[in-house]
C-alpha cells in the first residue's frame, strides 16, 4: 500500500463465525440427511428473507426476544429487523398467501437467524436453524408425529444417547393459576425462572422464585417474590419424575382438581402418550418433563426439546411446540400450527 497506510485488520464481528471447508462439508452432509427425512414425511421447502418489518417480529417471542432483535432501518426509513427464528416468518406467509398455502400445509426451511444477546463461550449471535412446521391441525397426533421425526433425525445422525423432553404450556398455566399467579407479567417471570432449572439448579430456582439472588458475576437477579407455599407447590410440580410417561402423568394428576384446566390438559397428554406409543417412540427417547417451559411466548400447548444427557453443555439441540394463535396476529382467523427446529434453540448456540 502507498505511503504509511496500514492494512485493515482482518477480523470477525463479535458473536459471528467463519466456517471453513472442514466445518462446512460435514454440516452439509448433516443437512442433507435431515432434509431427506423431512421430505419423506411430506414437508416441502420454503425460503423467506432475512429481514422482516419490525412489527412482524415484535411481541411474538416475548420481552427478552424483543431486546435481542437486530434492529435496522430500510432505505425507505421503515423500521425493520433481522429474523430471530424461522417460525414467525412462516406464520406471516400463511396469512399473506392464503390462496397458495392452503392448510393443511407442511413446510421446512433452512436459514440463519440472529439474536443480539451477550455471546459467551460457545454462543453466537448468528446461527443456523432447520425447521419443520405443520399448519392446519389442532390434533396432538401431529405433535406426536413431530416428536417422532425428532427422534428419527437423532437416530439417523448417530449422535449417541438423546432424549426429547415433552411438556404442555397449558399444564404450567394451570399450575400457576393454582398458586395464585394470574398476572401475565408475573407468569412470564416464573416461566423464565423454571426454564433455567437444568442450567442453574433447584436451589437457585427457589431463590429466583422468592427474593432473588446474586449471580456468579456479582449482578443481582430480581426474584418473583412468591410466598414459600407457592414456591413449594411449583417446585413439587417441576421435580416430578417417573419411569414412564404415564407414571409422570399420574403423579401430576394428583396435584389438580378433577374439573380444572390441569386435569383436562393431563388427559390431552395421555392422548399424546398413546400417539407416541403407536408411532413406536420409546419411553427412553420421549419423556414427559414438567419443568420444561420453553422461553418463547407464542407457544400455546405441547412443547418439546431434545437434549444430550451425556453432553448437557450443549443445552437444547432441537426444540419446538404448538403455537395455535401466532397466525392470528396477521389475519382474522387462527390457524393451528406445530413445529420444531433442528439447531441450537436454547441458550447454547453452536
Amino acid at each position: 500500500m502507498a505511503g504509511t497506510e496500514r492494512p485493515i485488520e482482518p477480523r470477525t464481528l463479535k458473536g459471528f463465525q467463519d466456517l471453513l471447508p472442514e466445518q462446512v462439508l460435514p454440516r452439509r452432509r448433516v443437512i442433507q440427511t435431515i432434509e431427506a427425512i423431512f421430505q419423506k414425511y411430506g414437508f416441502t421447502p420454503i425460503e423467506t428473507p432475512a429481514l422482516e418489518h419490525l412489527d412482524v417480529l415484535l411481541g411474538t417471542g416475548g420481552e427478552e426476544t424483543n431486546k435481542e432483535l437486530f434492529r435496522l432501518q430500510s432505505p425507505e426509513e421503515e423500521p425493520i429487523a433481522l429474523r430471530f427464528d424461522l417460525t414467525v416468518p412462516f406464520a406471516r406467509l400463511l396469512a399473506q398467501y392464503p390462496d397458495r398455502l392452503k392448510a393443511p400445509f407442511r413446510r421446512y426451511a433452512l436459514g440463519s437467524v440472529w439474536r443480539a444477546d451477550k455471546p459467551g463461550p460457545g454462543r453466537f449471535r448468528e446461527f443456523t436453524q432447520l425447521d419443520i412446521d405443520a399448519a392446519g391441525s389442532a390434533s396432538v397426533a401431529v405433535d406426536a408425529e413431530i416428536i417422532a421425526i425428532m427422534c428419527e433425525v437423532m437416530q439417523a445422525l448417530g449422535v449417541g444417547p438423546f432424549a426429547v423432553l415433552v411438556n404442555n404450556r397449558k399444564l404450567i398455566d394451570a399450575m400457576l393459576a393454582s398458586c395464585g399467579v394470574t398476572e401475565t407479567a408475573r407468569q412470564k417471570h416464573v416461566l423464565r425462572v423454571i426454564d433455567k432449572l437444568q442450567k442453574v439448579g433447584l436451589e437457585k430456582v427457589r431463590l429466583e422464585l422468592g427474593p432473588g439472588r446474586i449471580d456468579d458475576s456479582g449482578d443481582p437477579i430480581p426474584g418473583v417474590r412468591l410466598d414459600s407455599g407457592a414456591i413449594d407447590q411449583i417446585v413439587n410440580f417441576v421435580i416430578i419424575k417417573g419411569r414412564t410417561r404415564s407414571e409422570i402423568l399420574d403423579k401430576a394428576r394428583s396435584l389438580f382438581p378433577s374439573d380444572s384446566l390441569g386435569a383436562a390438559t393431563i388427559q390431552e397428554m395421555r392422548e399424546l402418550d398413546a400417539c407416541l406409543t403407536a408411532l413406536g417412540v420409546s419411553q427412553e427417547h420421549a419423556k414427559f418433563d414438567p419443568s420444561l417451559a420453553r422461553g418463547l411466548d407464542y407457544y400455546t400447548g405441547t412443547v418439546f426439546e431434545t437434549v444430550l444427557p451425556h453432553a448437557p453443555e450443549f443445552g437444547s439441540v432441537m426444540g419446538g411446540g404448538r403455537y395455535d394463535q401466532l397466525v392470528e396476529r396477521f389475519m382474522d382467523r387462527p390457524i393451528p400450527c406445530t413445529g420444531m427446529s433442528v439447531g441450537p434453540t436454547g441458550s447454547w448456540r453452536h
